[in-house]
């Protein structure tokens, strides 16, 4: 999934989305992301979605699990992670076709 490909994290809170994020990152040991990371994407750059590089950011939503859905059908391209969800630990991954 992380094969040039950009990663979105989609949550209600800053505070969730670059604690996420920052876990996620970790995960990677001992790999690190070379790609451009912005654990919260303000709303002025979202066309930061279109760009043709790796990415790895976060988007604050209301409705995280709606819009994680709808990024992932507009932007074939990429990763799209809804983070906590109704649950504890909750959440959903939409990942892009393969090619």
């Amino acid at each position: 999934a992380l094969q040039e490909r950009s990663v979105v994290l989609v949550a209600r809170s800053p505070l969730g989305l670059t604690a996420a994020a920052e876990g996620l990152l970790h995960c990677l040991a001992p790999l690190q992301w070379a790609g451009g990371y912005l654990p919260v994407l303000p709303d002025c750059l979202a066309d930061m979605l279109h760009a043709p590089v790796p990415l790895f950011f976060g988007v604050v939503s209301a409705e995280p699990e709606a819009d994680a859905a709808r990024m992932s059908e507009e932007h074939r391209d990429l990763v799209v992670a809804a983070v906590g969800g109704e649950a504890a630990g909750g959440g959903r991954v939409f990942f892009p076709p393969d090619p």
